[in-house]
């Protein structure tokens, strides 16, 4: 974990405007359609607009987050998908199930 930095208040948030931006706002731009249950976890990756989201359905499904464009479908789980984490650089995902 990251020490807080000075610019954050007690209750964690962060004072900084670079934070705040990254909060999406709506109205949303794309619908990421196309899981057959409820998605339940959400990854995005460090360095390139890709998103991965994974479902009840025991998918993974990636996105361009900024275009919309939907890449392929992760399959393998036999349960739903319970975490999804990007490695600090990008190189490696994992999902947990």
């Amino acid at each position: 974990h990251r020490a807080a930095s000075s610019g954050a208040s007690a209750n964690g948030t962060s004072n900084d405007d670079s934070n705040r931006r990254m909060i999406p706002r709506p109205p949303a731009v794309h619908d990421l359609k196309g899981h057959s249950a409820v998605v339940t976890s959400v990854a995005v990756h460090p360095l390139y607009t890709i998103a991965v989201s994974g479902s009840e359905d025991g998918t993974l499904k990636v996105w361009d987050h900024e275009s919309g464009e939907y890449f392929r479908t992760l399959k393998g789980h036999t349960n739903t998908i319970h975490g999804l984490s990007f490695t600090p650089t990008g190189s490696h995902l994992a999902s947990a199930s």
